[in-house]
Parts: structure tokens; C-alpha cells; sequence
């Protein structure tokens, strides 16, 4: 199929052949593609508070990752734990 539309041109497909690939093109993206709050989640767990920065500053700054998605307390909870410092000495 694909070597014989690049041999027609997609100007010689009539239009339901051209709805059907556009329909395909729009479920392909919808299947394949990273919704933006997976994105900022992951974004969100890699933030790893820094050796000179207080829990307070770390707090706020992952308080403002989840305010930009829907994020309930649990998850913020769980990536607020997970990227504290550890301090030994």
C-alpha cells in the first residue's frame, strides 16, 4: 500500500482514502504519544533535593511541579519522600 501511494502521490487519493489516513494518523498519535501529566510526573520524581537546598525550598519547588497537572496529595507525598537528601554526619 505505502509503495504504491508514494508512487500515485497522496494528491491522487480520492477523499475517503485520505480521511482514512488522517484518522489513522490522529489514533496512531492519541495510542503512541505521552500525555503532558505522565511527562511532568516523570519530571516531577526525578527532582532530587540538592545538598545545599533546605526541605522547605525542595517543598515548594515540587509543590509547583504538581500544581501544573492534576496530582493528588498521595503521589506528591510518595515523590517528596523518594528525592529527600540524605543527611548523615
Amino acid at each position: 500500500m505505502l509503495v504504491k501511494m508514494h508512487k500515485t502521490g497522496p494528491k491522487k487519493l480520492d477523499d475517503a482514502q485520505k480521511n482514512i489516513i488522517d484518522q489513522f494518523k490522529v489514533a496512531f498519535k492519541y495510542r503512541f504519544s505521552k500525555p503532558p501529566v505522565l511527562c511532568c510526573a516523570c519530571e516531577m520524581f526525578r527532582q532530587k533535593q540538592a545538598d545545599s537546598e533546605t526541605v522547605d525550598a525542595y517543598t515548594k519547588r515540587l509543590r509547583s511541579f504538581a500544581k501544573r497537572v492534576d496530582i493528588d496529595d498521595a503521589t506528591l507525598l510518595y515523590a517528596l519522600f523518594s528525592g529527600f537528601a540524605s543527611k548523615t554526619g
